[in-house]
């Protein structure tokens, strides 16, 4: 058996058990409470609704299971609820908020789960990791600048004789470093307008998407476009990151730091391995670059533009 059909048969046993725990919760919400000896919730219908959340990852999971490459993520929500279940769980035996015997249900809920999605989880990062890794056809950089065309229909390279142009590729509008890099962004938009720079911001997922965030940051980039088959992130030697570049403790620090700071992860938007980078562009020649060494790597803008100290 290759390694998607084992993969979609995991899937499938995990939506045909959630949708049945789910169910049973459901019609029988103090079965459990019972069983482990406890006074059933004066509230059944607070433990009826996790019945219908695991009955709901069920339907995640059926729909993943179609192509666990494309549908990682889902694996991968599902991943991150079955490892912080039990953490929770001990936490609440500890502060004697629960029996031990209720965490028998984690066995099956959680527990078992965990090497097959994370197998799951590490077989897409491969696979999408290692395509990237093909020799494809790509464009130049000068080929994929004429490609990208403001909203007057002027492409980014005839623009570029007229005034610098950062060239912004964003990793995707759920992403938390994207936020943050739109705040400073937005810091910087005085001096940018000063020096005539102009500002095209790049996404793998949808335009609608990244507008969106801007608007929430109260940034007027010149123009947003979308670049899902990423050959543009390709001609500017941008690819998919390793583990290390997207996971690592550092970037994950990075993260809590910029949530700290009041950014927010939303839903992923286009390709969640995708690196960013930033450039910048005049009389139709790459002048200035910044390709990060991991996801959380922010440029100096006021460096990279040659503006003036931003603060």
């Amino acid at each position: 058996m290759d390694r998607s059909r084992w993969a979609s048969h995991v899937l499938i046993a995990a939506a045909f058990y959630n949708i049945f725990w789910g169910l049973f919760v459901i019609l029988f919400p103090n079965w459990y409470f019972q069983f482990c000896g406890m006074t059933p919730p004066l509230y059944p219908s607070l433990w009826q609704g996790i019945g219908m959340i695991v009955g709901v990852y069920g339907v995640a999971y059926a729909i993943a299971a179609s192509n666990p490459i494309t549908y990682w993520p889902i694996v991968f929500a599902g991943l991150l609820g079955k490892l912080f279940g039990p953490i929770g769980f001990l936490l609440a035996v500890i502060r004697h908020e629960l029996p031990p015997i209720f965490g028998l249900t984690l066995i099956t809920n959680d527990l078992i789960w965990w090497v097959p999605f994370a197998l799951i989880c590490y077989g897409a990062y491969r696979e999408l990791i290692l395509e990237d890794a093909l020799p494809k056809i790509t464009l130049s950089e000068k080929q994929a600048l004429a490609e990208m065309k403001f909203p007057n229909g002027k492409s980014v390279l005839e623009h570029s004789h007229g005034g610098p142009i950062l060239v912004a590729f964003v990793r995707h509008a759920g992403c938390i470093f994207c936020g943050e890099f739109l705040g400073e962004l937005k810091l910087a938009q005085k001096q940018l307008s000063s020096s005539q720079t102009s500002t095209v911001l790049i996404t793998t997922g949808q335009t609608r998407s990244l507008e969106s965030l801007c608007e929430k940051y109260k940034v007027t980039p010149d123009a947003v476009l979308s670049d899902p088959s990423r050959v543009w992130y390709r001609a500017f030697g941008l690819y998919r990151g390793t583990f290390s570049q997207l996971f690592s403790l550092q970037v994950i620090s990075r993260a809590m730091s910029a949530f700290l700071r009041g950014h927010r992860t939303g839903f992923l938007q286009g390709d969640g391995f995708q690196m960013p980078g930033y450039f910048l562009v005049r009389r139709g020649e790459i002048v200035k670059e910044m390709r990060p060494e991991n996801a959380s790597k922010q440029p100096e803008l006021n460096q990279l533009c040659e503006l003036n100290t931003l603060r």
